[in-house]
């Protein structure tokens, strides 16, 4: 995460803008959260920057996206949890890479 609230306002806009782009034909609705820490305070104020983009996202559209804010805990009941964590190559004792099967496929197919 950027220590620069500029910056890490102008990756947030970028993400947004790619997902509502791409996320057009796809079931369910995309989650991003945004970490709120003590590096975002400058001089005990929350700089310009977050500020907008928060009322921004409080009034329910962020450049033409329609967004939802809330803390995590609102999203639980409608989120889709899942663990694909047998993707990965456990045999093999790397269980963050993926399977080579798995990752074959997805060269194949994608």
């Amino acid at each position: 995460m950027s220590r620069d609230p500029a910056l890490l306002v102008s990756n947030f806009m970028d993400i947004l803008g790619f997902l509502s782009i791409s996320w057009r034909h796809l079931l369910g609705r995309p989650t991003i959260t945004l970490t709120a820490t003590h590096w975002l305070i400058d001089n005990n104020k929350v700089p310009l920057a977050m500020i907008q983009t928060m009322k921004k996202l409080k009034s329910g559209y962020i450049n033409g996206t329609r967004v939802i804010l809330g803390n995590l805990g609102d999203f639980i009941n409608t989120s889709a949890i899942t663990d694909l964590s047998f993707l990965g190559s456990q045999e093999d004792g790397y269980p963050d890479k993926l399977n080579p099967q798995v990752q074959s496929y997805l060269e194949e197919h994608l």
